[in-house]
């Protein structure tokens, strides 16, 4: 759950896409052809999981600490919050006023969810439909390009949030 709203949010799959190809086809050496597809379909069906969930976080989120601006416009309001998140938390942070550590450390922890249901599905799609054609189990190769494409979202999101924090 990148803090970025809709159209904006489709650049960075293509990041994460040659991040994960290069780790299978240098941990598996698979194929360049039959891992782009692989790669991107898996991240297209995940991406398409992503938004659902944002949209359950969010709603769970908001029914039980109340966001500004409620229900209306949800994804126009994904990126706010983290902000939104840390200052129910913790009252005494003014937002503006305060350092952003705390909104960056609820950004790591709402991206959480997306980490491991974005694995499994992966892991589920190359593994139940063959997608590499490798002979041999692919979950350890998954886990690990998922988790550094998960790191460069954690950098590029932090950084993000830092620039969006301090021009507010």
């Amino acid at each position: 759950m990148l803090p970025v709203q809709y159209p904006e949010i489709l650049f960075f799959l293509l990041p994460v896409i040659i991040i994960e190809m290069a780790c299978l086809r240098m941990q598996l050496g698979t194929l360049l052809r039959r891992t782009a597809i692989a790669v991107t379909t898996a991240n297209l069906f995940t991406f398409a999981l992503g938004y659902p969930l944002a949209w359950v976080i969010y709603k769970g989120l908001n029914a039980t600490i109340g966001f500004p601006s409620g229900d209306n416009d949800i994804f126009g309001h994904l990126w706010k919050m983290p902000i939104w998140v840390a200052m129910k938390i913790y009252p005494g942070w003014i937002g503006l006023q305060q350092e952003i550590g705390l909104v960056l450390f609820v950004y790591l922890i709402l991206l959480a969810p997306g980490y491991f249901l974005s694995a499994v599905a992966k892991q589920w799609l190359v593994d139940g439909y063959d997608l590499l054609a490798f002979k041999g189990s692919t979950r350890e190769a998954v886990w690990t390009a998922n988790r550094y494409s998960y790191i460069f979202l954690a950098v590029v999101g932090c950084v993000l949030l830092y620039r969006a924090y301090t021009q507010m």
